[in-house]
C-alpha cells in the first residue's frame, strides 16, 4: 500500500477540478426550472433560500477553486481559503439545517406532520455526512495527509450529486419525484463505490472511500425506510428536538 505522501504526490488536481465542476453545473441545471429562473422578481422565495444558494455555490466554487491553484502553485492563496473554509463550513451547514427546518414548517400549513416527517430523510441524513466529511478533511489536513483530505472534501461535493440531478430529471424529462430521488442516491452510492474500488485496485488507502460509500449508502438506506416506525419515531424526535 501507498503512504499518505505518496498518494499525495500524484493527485491530478485538473480532474479533481473537473469531476466538482461538473457536479456543479448538474446542481445549476437541476436548480434553473425551480430557482435560477425565477430572477430577478424571486416571487415565493424567502431571504433563507438566497443566503442558501449563495452558500452552497461559494462551496462548491471553493472545492472547484482549491485544487487549481494547487495546480497553479498558488499555495499561499490556497493556504487562505482553506481556512476561510472554517467560516464558510459551519455557515453551509447552518443552512442546510434552516433549509430543512423551513421546509418542515411551511408543509405543516398544509399537511400532517405524519406525511412530513419521511421526507425528511432525505436532508437530515445530508446535516451528518457533510458535517462528518468535512471534519475528518480538515483533522487529516492538519496531519499533513493530503491524500485523506482530498478524498473527504471530494466527498462533501458529492452530497450535492442528488438536490441536482433528482431536479434534472423530475423537470427536464418528468420522471416521478420518487424514481428522481432514488437514481440520483443510487447514482451518489455508486459514485462513492467507484472511487473506493479505484483506491483498492491501486492499493491506497481505501479506508476515507470506505467511510465516504458507506456513509451514503446509509444515508440511502434510511430514506428506503423513511416510513419505517424507526424512522418516523427519529424523525419525529429531532424535529420537535430541533426544529420547534
Amino acid at each position: 500500500m501507498e503512504n499518505s505522501s505518496e498518494q499525495a504526490k500524484s493527485p491530478n488536481y485538473g480532474l479533481i477540478a473537473l469531476f466538482i465542476g461538473i457536479i456543479y453545473l448538474f446542481v445549476q441545471l437541476g436548480f434553473f426550472k425551480t430557482y435560477i429562473i425565477h430572477f430577478p422578481q424571486f416571487d415565493g422565495f424567502k431571504l433563507l433560500h438566497h443566503i442558501h444558494g449563495m452558500l452552497m455555490s461559494g462551496w462548491m466554487l471553493l472545492l472547484i477553486i482549491q485544487p487549481l491553484l494547487i495546480r497553479a502553485g498558488k499555495y499561499k492563496i490556497h493556504r487562505f481559503l482553506g481556512k476561510l473554509s472554517y467560516i464558510l463550513a459551519p455557515l453551509v451547514l447552518a443552512s442546510m439545517f434552516l433549509i430543512v427546518r423551513l421546509a418542515y414548517h411551511e408543509g405543516l400549513l398544509t399537511t400532517p406532520e405524519k406525511n412530513i416527517i419521511p421526507f425528511t430523510a432525505l436532508n437530515i441524513p445530508q446535516l451528518f455526512t457533510f458535517s462528518l466529511f468535512y471534519l475528518l478533511a480538515i483533522i487529516h489536513i492538519h496531519k499533513g495527509n493530503t491524500a485523506k483530505h482530498i478524498r473527504y472534501m471530494i466527498g462533501t461535493a458529492i452530497i450535492m450529486v442528488p438536490a441536482g440531478l433528482a431536479r434534472i430529471l423530475i423537470h427536464y424529462f418528468q420522471v416521478g419525484f420518487d424514481p428522481a430521488i432514488f437514481v440520483s442516491l443510487y447514482l451518489q452510492v455508486g459514485l462513492a463505490v467507484a472511487f473506493l474500488s479505484y483506491d483498492l485496485i491501486k492499493k491506497n488507502d481505501y479506508v476515507p472511500n470506505l467511510i465516504i460509500a458507506a456513509s451514503f449508502i446509509i444515508s440511502t438506506v434510511i430514506y428506503i425506510e423513511r416510513h419505517s416506525d424507526a424512522y418516523m419515531a427519529f424523525g419525529t424526535f429531532f424535529a420537535h428536538t430541533f426544529f420547534k
